[in-house]
């Protein structure tokens, strides 16, 4: 999920607290919904980390992190 659609889904409280968790504010939670910034990649981890996966630093920061198309392990023995 990127961060304007957990914005509009979360609480106040929960804003509040992945931001703090994460060591930014709410504001700029906004800035990254609306484009105008981009998070470090040191960021868009722990933002991940502090929204417990419903933000993933795929979807914050796609040019740099690319998501596996298929989980480890499930490679078929041939």
């Amino acid at each position: 999920m990127d961060a304007k659609t957990f914005l509009k889904s979360a609480s106040m409280q929960e804003r509040e607290r992945v931001a703090a968790d994460a060591g930014t504010t709410v504001a700029y939670l906004w800035q990254l919904a609306g484009g105008h910034s981009k998070p470090s990649a040191r960021l868009a981890i722990r933002l991940e980390a502090a929204s417990a996966g419903k933000m993933t630093r795929e979807d914050l920061l796609p040019e740099f992190f690319v998501r596996d198309p298929a989980p480890p392990g499930s490679e078929s023995a041939a």
